[in-house]
């Protein structure tokens, strides 16, 4: 699929690469070590699923072959993580809670979330794993607030406590 990515997009993407403690997942600096590479890879593949989200946008999910690391995952189940180890942080006006952990799961899907507006379609962010909503903001419709904050409040960020120490 053809995406367009502009400068403003292209700097928040950035933290999913290079193993950014600021985002969680990170992806596999040997098959994405840029976001240009991200952009030509999926350039010749279409997703294997689709979500919809309010105000034009989509969550396109690709897979890649079982044993293709693409990337890692900074995603997981609150009950699987001691209170111990949470953190908050603030984003689109919200206080979300994280996990500090020693690494993340390894994954072969990412997510790519765009503008469909437009042909091209426009990249918003994208990051490695399976689709998950945005956290809860203001601009939501009220079903999609409803959703995120439900999934949310099952999930938590999960983020590198070192991020020197990446998982290869």
């Amino acid at each position: 699929m053809r995406y367009v990515l502009t400068e403003d997009r292209r700097g928040h993407l950035l933290l999913h690469f290079g193993g950014s403690t600021a985002s969680g997942s990170y992806f596999e600096s040997s098959i994405f070590p840029n976001p240009e590479a991200l952009l030509a890879l999926l350039e010749g593949m279409e997703p294997d699923n689709q979500h919809q989200q309010g105000n034009g946008r989509e969550a396109h999910v690709y897979r890649f072959p079982a044993g293709t690391v693409c990337g890692y995952v900074g995603l997981g189940k609150r009950r699987d993580y001691d209170k111990s180890v949470w953190d908050e942080e603030l984003r689109n006006g919200f206080v979300i809670q994280f996990a500090w952990v020693d690494s993340l799961v390894p994954t072969h899907s990412l997510t790519v979330v765009c503008d469909v507006t437009a042909l091209p379609y426009s990249i918003i962010t994208a990051f490695p794993g399976d689709y998950a909503p945005a956290f809860p903001h203001q601009g939501m419709a009220e079903l999609e607030f409803a959703v995120a904050e439900d999934f949310w409040q099952e999930h938590i960020l999960l983020k590198i406590r070192d991020c020197t120490a990446k998982d290869t």
